[in-house]
């Protein structure tokens, strides 16, 4: 996509355009460090079609650095279903404010960030993590059936009209992940160019500590289940397109057709929610659950297999 004479033009007006969109906003210089690069390997990773959305994801989420203002900073609708969700420790977590604007349904995004994230490196896959999501959920984001809205976050969709748990929100965490993965991977694609932006080189000493190749830290041992599916080319390109259109429905039908005949995506993704509270519970509370769990995902594991053996690409 670029080369050593195309590619500091490129970074040059990344940066240029965050700092422009963030001119008259209260945001730390660290925190604009982060999304230079995020921003850049978003690009990169998903190419220029959508550097409109990518920019659009970028400037209009809000940005709370630290927690200590929250209950001022945000509604009280807003601050009290934070409640027991964001603490000190908390890393970064997206609140998501629906509203309806001349009969229209409207979604705003909240990015809050605990202050003294002394890794940095994690702070970058949180902060790239939250982005992605809204990213990958900016078109198509509402859909009307019958008496239902469904809100699309990402692969994941929920009737924000009931109170029924939907399932799919693992799954949509860990194809997130390995997004967030491929997206530093692309970052560190940089280190061949010499880059002359003094703001872009100051922020991409945040990826020092990176030897090689990213791993990302969340939702294991899950990411390692689906890595091997997910980096299959035509599968991936597939993911990536239609998390961006917001036209989903593909994955659902592409996985339906590789799995066995006694089961489906929409069992699929049940099971992996059930597995992970169960994964979960067992490292809260040591061996109680764990052969249970372990059975589980052995099954589990066996299935995805089943999957990668009987692979054709030509289903893509």
């Amino acid at each position: 996509m670029f080369n050593q004479n195309t590619i500091n033009p490129f970074i040059d007006q990344i940066v240029y355009t965050i700092d422009s969109m963030f001119e008259n906003k209260e945001i730390p210089q660290s925190i604009k460090d982060y999304l230079y690069l995020i921003c850049t390997g978003m690009i990169l990773n998903y190419g220029t079609t959508y550097i409109k959305d990518i920019y659009k994801a970028i400037n209009e989420t809000r940005y709370i650095y630290g927690i200590k203002d929250l209950n001022k900073l945000l509604t009280k609708e807003e601050y009290h279903s934070l409640i027991n969700r964001v603490t000190e420790s908390t890393n970064a977590y997206t609140l998501s404010t629906v509203t309806k604007e001349d009969k229209e349904l409207k979604i705003k995004y909240t990015i809050i960030i605990a202050k003294n994230r002394n890794n940095k490196q994690q702070l970058l896959e949180y902060l790239t993590h939250e982005l992605n999501h809204i990213l990958t959920s900016l078109n198509n984001t509402f859909t009307h059936n019958n008496n239902s809205i469904l809100f699309r976050y990402g692969l994941f969709k929920t009737d924000i009209t009931s109170t029924k748990k939907d399932s799919g929100r693992i799954f949509n965490e860990v194809i997130n992940t390995l997004e967030t993965e491929d997206i530093i991977n692309k970052l560190l694609s940089l280190r061949k160019y010499k880059i002359y932006n003094n703001k872009f080189n100051e922020a991409f000493k945040i990826l020092d500590s990176i030897q090689e190749e990213y791993t990302a830290t969340g939702y294991e041992p899950f990411v390692n289940l689906y890595r091997p599916l997910f980096n299959k080319k035509d599968i991936k390109s597939l993911i990536n397109k239609t998390m961006l259109e917001g036209s989903t429905d593909q994955i659902e039908e592409l996985i339906n057709k590789k799995l066995n005949n006694n089961s489906s995506y929409s069992e699929m993704i049940s099971q992996l929610d059930e597995l992970y509270i169960n994964y979960e519970i067992t490292k809260r509370n040591g061996l109680e659950k764990a052969y249970e769990t372990s059975s589980q995902y052995l099954d589990f594991k066996n299935n995805i297999i089943y999957v990668l053996i009987d692979y054709k690409p030509d289903l893509a």
